[in-house]
């Protein structure tokens, strides 16, 4: 436990349990941020970012929320198992906020998910806005996006949205089970 740190709070077993000489972190729960040796982080629910070791300026509130990031950084997760991601992998400045969304999240950065399930298998996605339920889920590698409304550019099961899209979907499944698509609008 911390032998040398400051303004640190952890409570919970095994809270902030790595920490050696951390700085101005909030452990609040069963394993939060149990492998952390950085600063700067906010783990409350149990096994907030519990795999997060240097990853500094992050906040994980919810169960399993912020799970497998080891070293990313800027990242807000909100909700159960919010940016989740993969076992090994970091991602970076991203806000996921809804159960599961940003869930499958590996390398990808500056995504914004807001809903049940929004861009729920995002893995190396980057500058997406996902707000709503489902909004972007089954999607994993799209980029520059931007959707709003229940199911807004949500995949079919097989395969959500890829590449770089530059896309914009407004309301009610607006461009849902799309796969391809480039500099398209859909109100």
């Amino acid at each position: 436990g911390l032998t040398e740190g400051g303004n640190n709070t952890a409570i919970g077993d095994s809270a902030l349990l790595a920490g050696v000489s951390n700085f101005q972190n909030v452990a609040i729960g069963n394993q939060a941020l149990a492998n952390t040796t950085s600063d700067s982080n906010v783990g409350v629910g149990e096994q907030s970012a519990i795999s997060n070791t240097s990853g500094t300026f992050n906040v994980a509130v919810g169960r399993s929320s912020f799970y497998y990031n080891q070293t990313g950084s800027d990242n807000t997760a909100i909700g159960y198992q919010s940016l989740f991601g993969v076992s090994g992998n970091s991602h970076s400045d991203n806000t996921a906020v809804g159960y599961k969304s940003m869930y499958g999240v590996t390398t990808g950065t500056l995504n914004v998910s807001v809903g049940h399930s929004s861009l729920l298998d995002i893995t190396t996605g980057h500058r997406n806005t996902m707000l709503g339920y489902q909004s972007g889920e089954n999607s994993t590698d799209a980029a520059y996006n931007t959707a709003v409304g229940y199911q807004a550019m949500r995949g079919s099961s097989a395969s959500g949205l890829t590449g770089d899209g530059v896309n914009v979907a407004i309301g009610y499944s607006a461009m849902q089970a799309v796969t391809t698509a480039s500099n398209c609008v859909a109100i």
